[in-house]
């Protein structure tokens, strides 16, 4: 097999893969991969519709992967739309933890200053937030985003099946949300950005002297 051939192939494999994992669970405590996306197993070992929430795969197209070479992907249900991505440039500020842990979760469509999994990997964190967050001075990133394209379900086609409607726990029972967050996660995959990221993230603790203006331009 040559390698450009490889090359389609794997980028072929990579959409399916985006593109399979819309309406699948997530829990956000762990980071973004789709290798984490929440999968069920039939009693046989043989994979089932995992998707949280209803798609109509009746009504489906080709879709025109951008920037991929003329890559197409048949068979997308018509609710899963396809855009090209863009190059992006950015730093933030020098912010305290809660502030960047905030701004990440804004980034996620997510409300509130509770740490994703994302961001304890992205600083290095062991994910107990309170002494992550009592250790830390300031943070900060730089760095390169590149979205090659972008897919995503249509607003209007968001609703979860009835069977995870009944499955949430009626009352206040931990040990209960425990097992439907490990079976169907916490989140509900609505859309994926595939490309990559060229990132410095930085970390200050207490005993730093540097104010943040050096931070900055460290």
């Amino acid at each position: 097999m040559s390698s450009r051939t490889s090359s389609k192939k794997a980028a072929a494999e990579a959409a399916e893969a985006a593109i399979q994992s819309i309406g699948l669970g997530y829990d956000l405590t762990v980071d973004l991969k789709l290798k984490y996306c929440k999968r069920q197993q039939s009693a046989v070992g043989v994979g089932v519709d995992s998707r949280l929430i209803a798609i109509d795969d009746d009504q489906v197209r080709e879709i025109a992967i951008p920037g991929a070479g003329g890559l197409c992907i048949p068979n997308v249900p018509k609710s899963i739309k396809c855009d090209k991505g863009e190059r992006m440039r950015f730093g933030s500020d020098v912010l305290s933890f809660q502030q960047m842990s905030e701004q990440f979760n804004q980034e996620l469509t997510l409300s509130g200053k509770i740490p994703t999994g994302h961001f304890n990997t992205a600083f290095e964190f062991t994910g107990g937030w309170q002494k992550d967050a009592a250790n830390t001075k300031t943070l900060a990133f730089d760095g390169i985003s590149i979205t090659l394209y972008s897919v995503a379900l249509e607003k209007s086609q968001v609703a979860l099946r009835d069977h995870i409607k009944h499955a949430v726990p009626s009352s206040w029972d931990p040990a209960a949300l425990a097992r439907f967050i490990d079976k169907y996660g916490t989140h509900v995959i609505v859309g994926v950005k595939m490309g990559g990221k060229d990132m410095i993230y930085a970390k200050q603790q207490h005993s730093s002297p540097l104010q943040p203006a050096d931070v900055q331009k460290n």
